[in-house]
């Protein structure tokens, strides 16, 4: 992990101190849980181009945006249109979701899957 810094507003600073008491956190972390959310949600249309065009991987993106692999999905398919792919990998993709269900089904944590 890595630190970054910058100055904001009073009001702001106001804000953010108000929302982490009402939530029970601190305002810097807080101020993280509203960035981190913001930025995933911003960079998720450029971070779809890149998976269309096949130089970035679903896990890495759900590693980048801290989102579960399920949700990455569904917001990449509503990102793109289409994709140019492999009939192989579409096979592959199929078989790797037709052995995942039963494990969805039994409530594993695929936070840091293979998937």
């Amino acid at each position: 992990m890595t630190q970054l810094n910058f100055q904001i507003p009073e009001e702001i600073n106001n804000f953010l101190e108000e929302m982490g008491n009402h939530e029970g956190l601190s305002k810097s972390a807080y101020a993280k849980k509203l960035f981190l959310s913001i930025l995933s949600e911003k960079m998720m249309p450029k971070l779809a181009e890149f998976y269309k065009k096949g130089e970035i991987s679903l896990k890495k993106i759900a590693k980048i945006t801290n989102t579960p692999h399920t949700q990455v999905i569904k917001k990449i398919a509503s990102l793109i249109d289409d994709i140019d792919i492999d009939k192989r990998i579409l096979e592959y993709t199929e078989q790797v979701s037709n052995e995942a269900i039963p494990l969805f089904t039994k409530h594993v944590n695929f936070d840091d899957s293979i998937l």
